[in-house]
């Protein structure tokens, strides 16, 4: 977030100032970060600006990959309950801004993420199966 408008203020040097700690704490980045940038960046930018830290964390514990793989498994167990309809808790544990939606149901012209090749006319999607209806 670059700016917080109040009618048509923006008070988002206030909220960094009385709430900077907790926003930090909430993106898990240092809170001299988001006085230095002069916004909040999104949790996920962590990969990128505390890299060292959470490297270390990779190497001196389980693998993000597998436990991101475990907690997919189980979410997808109860995704297969189609009177699932409220973020279940274990989501929080999982990570990746609105994926409850992405998991609940796409529409025709929603868009997904999907593997793809970088080379040097640019990046093309490696084929995929058709996601399944449900």
């Amino acid at each position: 977030m670059r700016g917080v408008l109040l009618d048509g203020v923006d008070i988002l040097p206030s909220l960094l100032e009385e709430h900077g700690d907790a926003l930090a704490d909430d993106v898990e980045l240092p809170r001299r970060l988001l006085d230095e940038l002069g916004a909040v960046p999104s949790y996920y930018l962590r990969y990128f600006y505390a890299h060292d830290a959470v490297l270390r964390e990779q190497l001196d514990g389980t693998p993000r990959a597998e436990v991101v793989g475990r907690i997919e498994h189980e979410l997808l167990d109860l995704y297969r309950d189609p009177t699932v309809v409220e973020r279940p808790a274990l989501l929080m544990q999982r990570g990746g801004a609105y994926y409850s939606e992405a998991a609940l149901g796409l529409a025709d012209d929603d868009v997904v993420e999907v593997p793809a090749r970088v080379g040097r006319d640019g990046a093309v999607a490696l084929a995929q199966r058709p996601l399944a209806p449900p």
